[in-house]
């Protein structure tokens, strides 16, 4: 696999070109390669179909503030209050908690991880992105069904996969 750190371009560049390399998307990998290590932009989990999992951030809010989506796929997740969403969005952000935990149902037994960030604009207006530019996270499984995640968001000139760092928890 060939290693996109010295081309000069940034992550989300890099990751077209390499699904353009690999035009059967069964075999495209799903991660690049980054400084020698995997470089994701979205990381699929396999799980029980029923369960719990736990977010808790690792490193200091910074502004512009970086969360994390869990995506169920074929099911939803259970807020709080009952609601359920397929999508759960949540900041790393001084106003919130450092640690979040729901339950889930997901029939195809798969969770999906991504960062978002807010990018500033010059008229002052931020917008919320994801896969753009810089963004991209490594992994590091600690445990069965723990992992870390350092992310960098789209904004940043070069990738800094410190700005974000959470855990992971998958709960039985």
């Amino acid at each position: 696999m060939k290693d996109y750190a010295g081309d000069g371009i940034d992550i989300q560049t890099a990751m077209v070109r390499d699904v353009k390399a690999h035009p059967d998307p069964s075999r495209t990998p799903r991660s690049i390669v980054w400084d020698d290590e995997p470089l994701w932009a979205a990381f699929g989990i396999g799980v029980p179909k029923e369960g719990r999992f736990r977010i808790e951030f690792l490193s200091e809010a910074r502004e512009p503030y970086q969360g994390v989506d869990i995506k169920v796929e074929d099911g939803a997740i259970t807020l709080l209050g009952g609601e359920s969403v397929g999508t759960l969005r949540t900041w790393n952000d001084p106003r919130y908690e450092k640690a979040v935990e729901y339950s889930y149902y997901s029939g195809a037994g798969m969770l999906k991880v991504w960062n978002v960030y807010y990018r500033p604009w010059p008229d002052g207006q931020p917008t919320v992105e994801k896969w753009t530019g810089n963004a991209g996270f490594r992994v590091e499984q600690e445990a069965d069904c723990r992992w870390i995640f350092r992310c960098s968001s789209g904004a940043s000139r070069s990738p800094d996969f410190n700005q974000l760092v959470f855990r992971l928890m998958i709960k039985q």
